[in-house]
């Protein structure tokens, strides 16, 4: 027991001190017997009148209990645990025997009484309790207070001198009245009756001895339950199994089994590695010697109201056969220790959190020899013993950290050496050294690193419990990596069950490079021409401040600074075709010149004067290039010094230029596409951009959509997805050394091309994606070009060819020649030239109130991509044929007034502007309002170049895909 700051061995034995009183030695609650006082009484009566003195008090201050006696005390006579007062009434000794758990307190009767009347009074001082006799004549104590049960007294009993010679129990026995007088602030009597008629009996054998069981006040619980018994043992200082070999009165054997609560709270759900149940056997009935089983059960809890007929409910667990204490084999089996080994049932305990363990033995059979008599907690010595050798695991890791400096940020832990330590503490509830395991991984693979045990895992050397906890992996880290650790503890027994959560580190050895405002991934797109021409100056300030910003360039993505060139609308600029590429109405080619007139190399992109705006340049319908400087800096963010370095930036001029197409792919009805050449002209690749396994992807990524009136099916992905062409990854040296690449786009058409199913116009917005990986950084770092608009078509009244590609951001002019004359004696074919047409359309476009028909404030539009014309196809439905003869009709009443200039004009053509073929003829005011009326042209003119000029137009509109609706302009040249 713990007592004044240290362990003591208990031990009960009564001693006599200097002034007469007796205690006991080391009683875990301070047991004190009065020595001897006051004069003897001559009789029961007159001692019962006598004031009361302290025979016993437990404890001390107010959790005290003092058990009084009525009358003198002799001199104890001390026996070990036991002190005897002789005669303390006539013919009766008082004894007193030290228990563990408390005492017990009898009166033992020498012989018969002189008077049937017995009946004595213990006083009972129990500072803050109430009493209360039970039917079953216990008594119960409660906390006046509160009203909580503090302990039962079992219900008193007597017996004789008379044991049997098997199970050596005293058989005789008999219940003792017991009244209870609660006299308040915790002064109880206990009136004691003796049965009359046992006392009286001539079959009763003396000495005859009362116990009124005033030990259950301790603090302890077992107890046994016999058949045939109707009163509480718990007090007893002894333990019965199995079967005695007598018998009740109504024939059933007196069959007896125990019942154990131990205090289980100290290893709760803990780990049992080893146990031993030992009881002292002082007595069994195996006459033949031979060893006997017992069984050993986990049973709901025990109590006061325990009985045969009330018992406990048992689940077997465990058997022993050691057997002791019995008179006839003292050489072989004398009093001494039987034990059993109860590992499941403990650790059935320990693994339910109980603070209660509850226990029952009993005889494996019914046999006499299987009969058992054990100490009870209750003994002064040899009390039952429960022995476990339990571990607790270690718990989980509370410090998981790395370092040096063992600083993080944004949790993670940043590192200045390859040689790091990992390190974490652990608590053990048994105080056992404890070591962790350490397991480490590559974060961005998330794969284990080379360690001798594998698996990446490391064992630290055994610490006390709270300590660190270290290890060191040494030679497996690299510089700008980012890894992770978790850990698990182990006692040297058991392992923690859990690992912890995974901690990120990175290690830095140092910050190398220029300090910068820029993180990872930003870069920047530069269309300013000055910039572009000059990349040795964007790098020189870029290694000075970390940044563009002194160039007024921001990182894409940031809010454009002032030198960033924007995107031209389509109306603000346009791209121009002479009519002599279409003589008499045929394809280009057909005539010697270039199907497309694609911007032919990089250097005519670049000398193109707006291949820098943002949308790119456009030289014609199918022609199409943009130039931009990628700047990509490659940036570590460090903890250690905290900051962003620039470790190497990769500087590239990059022209794309596009192919539009007439016709589908391979000939076919479906699929248009569209090809570009790529081109990447590295001027620096440095630092992190030269380390081996550095990759620059290039890619072109595109946005599809339908236009409105497309039939249902088309998918949203099939409007504009790459092709076959998909660009292509290398190291940055190697696109030094070679640049180029190519890309293609393809949009599939829902449907052939037909009237019905309209144009099937998709729109893709594409952009040109440098993708970057570097060894040492977590994610790709991608730097993207400029957006273009490319256009699909399917349009079926499309002479030339009904499928196609353009690049629509540009006004589309046609050019007719002030001097392109015909000339009939031309070789090969009379050469048939536009001139009239171009006088007409010049006049139209300069001084249209020179016209006819008159009016004041006259404007025709078509001359500027701000006021365009826009096509009118007659063959795309009923509403353009309607239009379109609506426009000839006007046209030719005009024509034909009396007042028309050079009427009625005999062998020419009437010629108009705006043409028939566009929404803007002259039946406009039909249809848009009177605000229209007479808001176009007429003029006789040579009918050849009338026709002329007509057929160009036409080969035009199908060449370049003016489609219904599309808008153009017609410029007049010299």
């Amino acid at each position: 027991m713990w007592r004044d700051g240290n362990w003591h061995k208990v031990d009960v034995t009564l001693t006599k001190d200097a002034d007469g009183t007796v205690r006991s030695k080391e009683h875990p609650h301070g047991l004190r017997l009065s020595g001897k006082g006051g004069t003897k009484a001559k009789s029961l009566k007159a001692a019962q009148n006598s004031p009361a003195r302290d025979l016993v008090t437990l404890g001390s201050g107010d959790g005290s209990v003092t058990l009084q006696w009525k009358g003198a005390l002799p001199e104890p006579e001390l026996n070990g645990t036991r002190a005897r007062y002789h005669d303390a009434v006539p013919g009766a000794d008082v004894i007193v025997e030290a228990t563990r758990t408390g005492f017990e307190q009898f009166v033992e009767l020498a012989e018969k009484p002189a008077t049937a009347d017995f009946t004595y009074t213990l006083p009972l001082l129990a500072e803050g309790m109430k009493a209360k006799a039970n039917k079953d004549g216990s008594v119960t104590f409660t906390d006046s207070e509160t009203g909580d049960v503090r302990a039962t007294m079992p219900a008193p009993v007597m017996w004789d001198a008379a044991t049997d010679a098997r199970s050596g129990e005293h058989t005789n026995r008999a219940r003792v009245d017991m009244e209870v007088r609660d006299r308040g602030e915790g002064k109880i009597d206990l009136v004691v009756t003796p049965d009359p008629g046992f006392l009286t009996d001539p079959a009763t054998k003396y000495p005859v001895t009362v116990d009124p069981s005033t030990s259950a006040l301790a603090n302890t619980f077992d107890t046994y339950v016999q058949q045939g018994e109707t009163v509480d043992w718990s007090a007893d200082v002894e333990l019965d199994f199995g079967n005695p070999g007598t018998t009740n009165p109504n024939g059933t054997p007196r069959t007896a089994r125990s019942f154990i609560t131990w205090n289980t709270s100290a290893f709760q759900d803990a780990l049992i590695i080893d146990t031993n149940l030992a009881l002292w056997n002082f007595h069994s009935g195996n006459t033949d010697c031979s060893a006997q089983s017992w069984t050993i059960g986990d049973t709901s809890a025990p109590s006061t109201s325990s009985r045969w007929t009330n018992q406990p409910t048992w689940t077997q667990f465990h058997s022993s056969t050691q057997t002791r204490g019995n008179p006839d084999c003292t050489s072989a089996q004398p009093d001494g220790w039987i034990n059993a080994d109860v590992d499941t049932l403990v650790q059935t305990w320990a693994s339910a959190k109980a603070t209660r363990g509850h226990m029952g033995l009993r005889a494996a059979n019914d046999s006499t020899a299987a009969w058992k008599r054990v100490n009870s907690a209750n003994n002064a010595s040899n009390q039952p013993k429960l022995s476990v050798t339990y571990n607790y695991r270690p718990l989980d890791g509370t410090a998981q950290q790395a370092g040096p400096p063992f600083r993080s940020h944004n949790d993670v832990w940043g590192v200045n050496t390859l040689t790091p330590t990992l390190r974490d503490k652990f608590e053990d509830a048994d105080g056992d050294l404890v070591s962790g395991t350490f397991q480490v991984y590559d974060a961005a693979t998330n794969t284990p690193i080379s360690t001798p045990a594998g698996e990446g895992l490391l064992v630290s050397a055994s610490v006390a419990p709270g300590s660190w906890a270290t290890v060191v992996p040494a030679g497996q880290l690299v510089d700008g990596k980012i890894d992770k650790f978790r850990t698990n503890a182990y006692d040297g027994t058991h392992y923690n069950l859990n690992w912890s959560p995974w901690r990120t580190f990175v290690v830095e050895t140092a910050a190398a490079g220029v300090p910068t405002t820029l993180q990872p991934g930003d870069s920047y797109t530069i269309n300013d021409p000055a910039l572009i021409a000059d990349p040795a100056k964007v790098e020189e300030v870029l290694n000075r401040d970390g940044n563009l910003e002194a160039l007024g360039v921001l990182p894409r993505g940031s809010p454009s600074s002032q030198k960033s060139v924007e995107t031209k609308a389509a109306w603000e600029r346009t791209y121009t075709v002479p009519s002599t590429r279409f003589p008499r109405g045929r394809a280009p080619e057909k005539s010697g010149f270039d199907k497309y007139e694609y911007i032919a190399s990089v250097d005519e992109c670049v000398n193109a004067n707006d291949s820098d705006n943002k949308a790119g340049y456009i030289k014609n319908r199918f022609s199409y290039c943009q130039e931009t400087l990628t700047v990509m800096p490659a940036v570590k963010c460090g903890l250690w010094p905290p900051g962003c370095y620039l470790q190497g930036v990769f500087i590239s001029r990059n022209t794309l230029i596009g192919k539009g197409k007439i016709g589908g792919l391979l000939g076919g009805t479906a699929t248009r596409y569209v090809e570009f050449d790529y081109n990447v002209d590295v001027f620096v690749s440095s630092g992190d951009f030269g380390k081996v396994g550095a990759k620059l992807k290039a890619t072109l990524e595109c946005k599809g959509s339908w236009a409105a009136g497309v039939p249902s099916e088309a998918k949203e992905e099939e409007a504009c997805e790459p092709g076959t062409a998909t660009g292509r990854s290398d190291s940055p040296s190697q696109w030094k050394v070679d640049g180029d690449t190519k890309f293609d786009l393809w949009s599939t058409a829902p449907r052939v091309p037909d009237v019905a199913n309209g144009d099937q116009v998709a729109t893709g917005l594409f952009t040109p994606v440098l993708e970057f990986t570097l060894p040492g950084y977590s994610q790709a770092l991608p730097a993207e070009g400029e957006e273009g608009e490319v256009r699909f078509d399917s349009a079926a009244y499309n002479v030339r060819a009904k499928l196609g590609s353009v690049f629509p951001d540009a006004t589309p002019a046609l050019r007719y020649d002030k001097s392109d004359t015909s000339d009939p004696a031309a070789p090969v074919e009379p050469y048939r030239g536009v001139a009239a047409v171009a006088d007409h359309v010049g006049d139209a476009l300069e001084n249209p109130g020179s016209t006819f028909p008159a009016k004041a404030g006259k404007s025709l539009p078509g001359g500027k991509a701000v006021q365009p014309m826009h096509r009118l196809v007659k063959s795309a439905g009923a509403l353009e044929l309607s239009r379109y003869e609506a426009n000839r009709r006007v046209v030719s009443l005009t024509c034909n007034r009396a007042t028309m200039p050079g009427h009625p004009g005999t062998g020419l053509d009437c010629d108009e502007f705006p043409m028939a073929s566009t929404w803007e003829g002259a039946a406009r005011a039909d249809y848009e309002g009177a605000q229209y009326t007479d808001e176009f042209s007429v003029r006789y003119i040579n009918s050849d170049e009338n026709q002329e000029a007509g057929s160009r137009l036409g080969a035009w509109y199908d060449n370049d895909r003016i489609l219904n609706n599309d808008a153009f302009i017609l410029v007049i040249g010299d």
